[in-house]
């Protein structure tokens, strides 16, 4: 019996290695791989060669100086938003109001830079502050509502999504609106050029918003790791009744790790605002999705600063991509949307997966619990006998 036993848990060892270099490794690797050969076959149906098209992909993007500055580029308010999303949901805080919050940033930046009496370089701090305050404080609204009415979390923050992009279509294209053009394109005034982020490298796209979403990465690893904050948050993540016990206070994790998401949220939509665009433009945050594929590469990435940043990297790359394809074959854009959402349905799958044998774990611990309570019962009875 010692012997079986031995090699079970040889067994379950090496299975237990196994799992942990696929989850911690493997999975986004084998996720993107998956999606590509789905990608694959679509521009095979659509009469394309496959490796053609995604050679041209992989040279633009990767191999062209113009291509790799678009990627970071894109990749700056995807990974920021990310990093607020990664720490939220590792604390088991599953908000995905994201997209609601760099609207109210990027807007409040936009008014804040275009109209406070102050020199540039203030008006862009202050701009800056103002989107991370409101949009923070608009995201714990989500927290509220879940604990004073018991609306879910998640049902609640994407509700406040809907909330912001009307009030935000409202400011822009009233009170706020650019008329100078005549009107007919729903945005603001463009901001000065003293107030604008200025570029990192001249005549290409990345501002110095990409060296904040680099700090940014490193602060977000030292939070979860370093601190006993973050420590907390994970505790409250991994059991939150363990946690409380604990002496955690699980209502302020949920309203400090809300705020920080909502806080780098609001600092995506500044940076778009006073580095990339220079103005708010109604829709535009809709149009571009990155709070979403922010979202999606916390999910592939697992909660993981430096792996969420990367995987953010990697879909950057998938969208450009996307634009670059449509503009040199006769594949549409489309075929980036087809890869990410490949890459959606297997992060989906995976939580389901995840859900499953966290369900059939629980069940299997409880028989033995109750097998084990019965065992004694008979013992005891025994005992009584004699």
């Amino acid at each position: 019996m010692s012997a079986e036993n031995n090699r079970s848990g040889a067994k379950r060892s090496l299975g237990d290695i196994a799992f942990w270099l696929f989850e911690k490794a493997g999975q986004p690797v084998v996720a993107l791989i998956i999606a590509f050969f789905v990608g694959g076959l679509a521009i095979l149906a659509s009469g394309e060669n496959p490796l053609k098209v995604y050679s041209i992909m992989f040279e633009k993007t990767l191999f062209h100086l113009p291509g790799i500055m678009n990627t970071l580029a894109r990749s700056t308010p995807i990974i920021i938003c990310a990093m607020g999303l990664a720490i939220a949901w590792r604390a088991n805080y599953e908000t995905i109001g994201s997209e609601g919050q760099m609207i109210l940033g990027g807007i409040s930046a936009a008014i804040t830079a275009l109209y406070l009496p102050a020199p540039g370089i203030v008006r862009t701090l202050v701009a800056i502050v103002v989107a991370i305050i409101v949009a923070g404080v608009y995201s714990m609204a989500a927290g509220f509502l879940d604990t004073q009415f018991r609306v879910p979390l998640v049902i609640c923050s994407l509700l406040l999504n809907s909330i912001a992009a009307l009030f935000g279509s409202y400011l822009v294209g009233f009170p706020f609106k650019d008329l100078s053009s005549g009107g007919i394109a729903i945005q603001t005034p463009q901001v000065e050029e003293a107030a604008r982020i200025p570029k990192m490298v001249t005549r290409y796209a990345p501002h110095w918003g990409l060296l904040v979403a680099i700090l940014l990465v490193a602060a977000t690893w030292f939070f979860m790791n370093r601190t006993v904050f973050g420590y907390e948050s994970k505790m409250v993540g991994l059991n939150s009744n363990f946690a409380r016990y604990g002496g955690v206070r699980r209502t302020r994790v949920m309203y400090v790790t809300l705020f920080i998401a909502g806080a780098c949220a609001g600092l995506a939509g500044a940076f778009e605002v006073l580095g990339m665009q220079y103005r708010f433009v109604d829709q535009a945050v809709q149009q571009t999705n990155y709070p979403w594929t922010g979202l999606m590469a916390v999910l592939i990435g697992g909660y993981r600063p430096i792996a969420t940043a990367l995987i953010s990297l990697a879909l950057a790359a998938i969208q450009y991509a996307g634009t670059v394809v449509a503009r040199e074959t006769n594949v549409t854009q489309d075929i980036a949307k087809i890869i990410q959402a490949t890459l959606t349905l297997l992060v989906a799958a995976r939580l389901l997966a995840r859900y499953i044998a966290t369900k059939k774990s629980q069940r299997t611990l409880r028989r033995r619990e109750q097998e084990q309570d019965g065992l004694a019962a008979v013992t005891e009875g025994g005992d009584d006998h004699e």
